[in-house]
Order: structure tokens, then C-alpha cells, then sequence
């Protein structure tokens, strides 16, 4: 009966360990769709008001890249609402962890 048990709570710990590595993929995956866009976000701001200085003004374009700016603010707010509705994922991995750790202190 202890084999089975050691073997279920390998299969269990195997499972945990695939979802903290997807996880990971899925962290990696948010931060560069958060960071790509605040960078571009930078730029475009930087370059619109150096548009809107000095003598030769190009309010047109710099209007044209604050509209980007707009749309990549957007973007990222998009992407932390998605992040966020995979949180009670994580929750319920962090859970199963705890679970687990208590199981295999019993056990072995």
C-alpha cells in the first residue's frame, strides 16, 4: 500500500512540476508583453516631444505618436487583465504545492 501511495504522490509532485514550468513559460511570455510595449511607449513620448520643441514644431506627427502611445498603453492594460484571470491558476498551484508537502512529510 506505501508504494502506491509514494507512486501517487510522485504522479502528483511530476504534475507540479509541469504546471510551475508552464508557469514560468507563461510569466516569461506576460513580461515581455508588458516590457516591448512600455519601451516603444518611451520612445514614441520622447520623440513626439521633441517634435512639439524648438522653432520647427511637427504637431501632426507628434499627434500621430501619441495616438501610438495611447494604443500601446491599451495594449498593456489588455495584457495585466489576462494575467490577472490566470492568478487563481497560480493560487490553485500554490495550494497543491502546500497539499503535497504535507503529504510527502507523512509519507516518507
Amino acid at each position: 500500500m506505501q508504494a502506491e501511495e509514494t507512486v501517487t504522490l510522485m504522479k502528483e509532485r511530476l504534475a507540479l512540476a509541469a504546471q510551475v514550468a508552464t508557469g514560468a513559460q507563461l510569466s516569461t511570455a506576460i513580461a515581455h508583453e508588458i516590457v516591448q510595449p512600455l519601451s516603444a511607449m518611451v520612445a514614441n513620448a520622447r520623440a513626439a516631444l521633441h517634435w512639439l520643441e524648438g522653432d520647427s514644431k511637427d504637431t501632426k506627427r507628434a499627434a500621430s505618436l501619441i495616438e501610438i502611445v495611447l494604443r500601446d498603453g491599451m495594449s498593456i492594460g489588455s495584457v495585466m487583465h489576462r494575467s490577472a484571470s490566470s492568478s487563481e491558476h497560480n493560487h490553485q498551484a500554490r495550494r497543491l504545492l502546500s497539499r503535497m508537502t504535507w503529504k510527502s512529510s507523512r509519507c516518507c
